[in-house]
């Protein structure tokens, strides 16, 4: 057995056998749908929504999110400064920051973290977001042995010190994510946390509980007793417990239902900045052949699905980054059938001849399998081709990307941090989110350029270069901008709604 497996093994038994099967059962208490059961609730090893959202719950790093403004502010770090170059960051914590124990919150419970979270032996698939930091990466490929030789330092017990490669115009958004909380070195796999909320069970497939972290610093602004995260894959499950009273907040309307719903109290849209899409496999023929991947995507009405299939406030997408406000992408493929299907003839599939049957996996959920079926038959119908469907249960489904076990794959994005980066960093030749096992050198070359221009004109440029490469290379086809459609009890207040789905509970209360 690895030693991450076993280490992964003890923190989920210690929960199992530890924490209280009594639960805060408070009336005071939040109860939210979230999705499919997690792996795990281990910051270092958190990769996916269901596990980072009770993470940030139950933890807090140097900075966090504003629920208002969704700007980056000072958490447990007060304050810091940054060296005339750019590479040094000196943060100074508060020194009233306790964890759910009692004991103080300290400089060196940062510094392990990241030690921890960059062992090789701990094989996080987060690990990335640290290799801004100065020989992260060297050490986590175990290139570097000496973790002196890594750039983070403590200064005292309330002064830490990171040091960069190069700079990083974003750096700050990247330390309210899971990989960079603090983590106690004598208790790492043990329910201590020194965020707003403290597990207090976790009842496998069902729900986990917490209750107020009477050592948070700020315990005496939060309104609620606790959070209880129900985990519900089917949504039409969710909304029966919402309608039930059992829930005040459900992950996502089932599709079909909005039209139910819209107009009333409960009905909330967040868009996140985020992306729905499909990765296509490209070490597997037919899929290995650019054409066939550029036909597949030219043959899918994006505005039809959204329209028809998903929920009504969905945007379709022609681009893999979302659109915002700074950063405009490129849109290379328009719905084309008639060029579809003679990129298909020219790959040698004229009229879908002798294509082989390929199989389109998704985890199971009632919405992904909608989707995949209209996308079934728009191929059917345009390219004359059968793609077979195949679901599975949450966590089977992330070992198999992983594995590349799959020709085709749903796949989900919701950026970390608000910078294009965070999404086209994922198909980096070895990335790992790159499930297409794609790989661009000119792509490479510019995304490594983009990550020290400082300069966001220059920087969003280089994106948008890199962006077009991705897109006539087709090893994704992006279908639309991640919209929650969800339902919120009109007796909730400060309920959360962000770009980055950053769900922080500590604000929320009852009317």
């Amino acid at each position: 057995m690895k030693k991450s497996a076993l280490i992964l093994l003890c923190f989920v038994c210690f929960f199992l056998i530890a924490c209280t099967h009594n639960g805060d059962k408070s009336q005071n208490s939040l109860n939210v749908h979230n999705g499919a059961e997690p792996p795990f609730i281990d910051p270092g090893l958190c990769f996916e929504v269901t596990c980072s959202h009770i993470a940030i719950n139950l933890f807090e790093g140097l900075v966090t999110l504003d629920s208002k403004t969704h700007d980056i502010i000072p958490a447990i770090a007060t304050k810091w400064a940054v060296s005339d170059n750019k590479k040094e960051y000196t943060f100074y914590l508060r020194q009233d920051a306790k964890w759910s124990d009692g004991k103080p919150v300290t400089a060196n419970d940062f510094y392990y973290a990241i030690k921890r979270n960059l062992s090789p032996a701990l094989a996080s698939q987060s690990a990335y977001l640290l290799y801004h930091i100065q020989n992260a990466k060297l050490y986590n490929e175990g290139k570097i042995l000496d973790f002196n030789q890594v750039g983070v330092k403590v200064g005292d017990d309330y002064t830490l010190v990171i040091t960069l490669n190069e700079p990083v115009a974003y750096f700050t958004k990247l330390l309210m994510l899971p990989i960079y909380f603090p983590l106690r070195k004598d208790v790492a796999d043990q329910s201590v946390s020194n965020g707003p909320f403290v597990m207090t069970e976790w009842k496998l497939n069902d729900v986990i509980r917490t209750k107020k972290n009477p050592f948070y610093y700020g315990k005496d602004k939060i309104k609620i007793d606790g959070v209880n995260f129900y985990h519900v894959e089917m949504d039409k499950t969710a909304e029966a417990m919402y309608r039930a009273g059992k829930l005040h907040a459900i992950y996502q309307l089932p599709i079909g239902e909005d039209s139910l719903w819209r107009g009333k109290p409960d009905y909330v849209v967040e868009k996140l900045y985020g992306t729905y899409y499909y990765s296509l496999n490209t070490t597997h023929p037919p899929l290995n052949n650019v054409k066939v991947r550029q036909a597949l995507i030219l043959s899918l009405d994006r505005d039809k699905l959204t329209k028809h299939v998903v929920q009504s406030e969905t945007i379709p997408l022609n681009s893999f980054v979302p659109d915002d406000s700074h950063y405009h992408p490129p849109a290379v493929y328009m719905y084309d059938v008639s060029k579809a299907k003679k990129l298909l003839a020219e790959a040698g599939y004229p009229d879908g001849k002798n294509f082989r049957k390929v199989t389109l996996k998704y985890n199971t959920k009632e919405n992904h399998r909608k989707i995949a079926e209209a996308v079934q038959e728009m191929w059917k119908e345009n390219l004359n081709i059968h793609v077979a469907l195949e679901n599975e249960e949450g966590n089977v489904f992330i070992n198999t990307r992983v594995l590349g076990d799959f020709d085709m794959a749903r796949n989900g994005w919701i950026a970390d941090y608000l910078d294009p980066y965070s999404f086209l960093e994922l198909a980096v030749t070895g990335a790992t989110h790159n499930y297409s096992k794609w790989s661009s050198k000119s792509y490479d070359q510019l995304i490594e350029k983009s990550k020290i221009e400082i300069d966001d004109d220059v920087r969003y440029k280089l994106y948008a270069d890199a962006e077009k490469i991705l897109l006539k290379d087709a090893p994704v086809i992006p279908i639309y901008v991640n919209t929650m459609v969800r339902l919120v009890n009109p007796k909730v207040k400060n309920f959360p709604n962000n770009p980055l789905y950053y769900h922080v509970y500590k604000d929320v209360g009852f009317f």
